[in-house]
């Protein structure tokens, strides 16, 4: 199962309590890495950005997360309460590679060519954690989701951007036919902190 910000925290404290018999062992996983630990029966259960390639994996779409540009607090726009996509013109950019989402890559840049701008990318990173860290040394800036923006990072600020950027979607995903006895009861309790929205799961 790849770590998530957002939910998981509250699921996995009320699931150990509920289930202390269960052991759930957490791995953080690109999209790409993730499906093919899926397809290959190495891992139950996994939350991942859609779209998904492999027919042997359904997934449950569960709400999708806002992204916020994550600055250096340094930065001369870290003072301001919102950031324009104008605001952004020149500025070093940091995106993870367009191999480990190419639906969210190409909505990003296409927010920045709407607006008659290219992103000046200075680096290719993931996962976003890692991006944080980038902008803490200041290497530059990027979107992160809102459960990243929640924890408090040193020397880093967290601004919503105008006009918003592409929301982030967010699957769970298993192997066909069946899910799993200990993931489908965990997912029943992050369904209970979080809002899910489902679509059939065979694909």
């Amino acid at each position: 199962m790849i770590g998530f910000y957002g939910a998981l925290p509250e699921a996995m404290r009320a699931f150990r309590t509920r289930y202390p018999e269960i052991v759930i062992e957490l791995a953080e996983m690109n999209s790409p890495t993730l499906e093919r630990a899926l397809s290959a029966g190495d891992i139950d259960l996994g939350i991942l950005h859609p779209p998904i390639t492999a027919p042997e994996l359904a997934i449950r779409t569960r709400p999708s997360q806002r992204l916020k540009l994550a600055l250096p607090a340094s930065h001369r726009l870290a003072d301001r309460e919102t950031v324009t996509v104008l605001d952004l013109d020149g500025e070093p950019f940091l995106i993870a590679p367009r191999i480990v989402g190419p639906s969210i890559y190409d909505r990003v840049i296409a927010l920045f060519r709407s607006h008659g701008i290219s992103p000046r990318i200075v680096q290719e990173v993931t996962p976003m954690t890692t991006l944080t860290g980038l902008v803490a040394a200041g290497v530059g800036m990027g979107f992160v989701t809102d459960g990243i923006a929640t924890v408090a990072r040193p020397g880093v600020v967290f601004r919503p951007v105008l006009p918003e950027p592409p929301d982030l979607p967010i699957a769970a995903a298993w192997r066909l036919p069946d899910l799993s006895s200990p993931a489908a009861r965990f997912l029943d309790i992050v369904a209970v902190h979080t809002s899910q929205s489902s679509r059939p799961a065979t694909r």
